[in-house]
């Protein structure tokens, strides 16, 4: 069973794309996500940038994807979930200010769309950025 989550894709006003750097379970650039709770996707969303990023933005469009992935080996039993994996509704968004980091990442860039796709480790958040770019030229 898949869990239902979100995904931002979050640019700012120069058109610039905020990746962040994961350590915890993987490491790897990619973008804000997070599980839907109580609570519908777009407040799912908004949450999820707050706690991951410190930022409020403001939803652009819904995208036309989704991403769904397994989890990693070991990870189910690690986190105690009984989740195999996740299905995330895609999501453009602006954001602008100064960016504060939770504890799953260690970093962070605003990157031109060139250089988000050269850095984002999975494929499917790739194809997301590029239905997502389409929004922004």
């Amino acid at each position: 069973m898949r869990r239902k989550g979100v995904l931002g894709i979050i640019i700012d006003k120069r058109k610039r794309f905020l990746i962040l750097y994961r350590v915890l379970h993987w490491t790897g650039w990619e973008f804000p996500k997070g599980g839907i709770d109580n609570e519908t996707e777009e407040e799912a969303l908004l949450r999820e940038i707050k706690e991951e990023t410190g930022l409020d933005a403001k939803i652009i469009s819904r995208l036309p994807c989704e991403i769904t992935y397994d989890y990693p080996k070991g990870f189910i039993k690690k986190a105690k979930t009984e989740y195999d994996g996740a299905k995330q509704s895609a999501y453009l968004l602006l954001a602008n200010g100064n960016v504060k980091l939770s504890k799953e990442h260690k970093k962070y860039r605003w990157v031109s769309y060139k250089q988000a796709r050269k850095l984002l480790k999975h494929e499917s958040q790739k194809k997301a950025l590029d239905i997502g770019y389409q929004y922004v030229i």
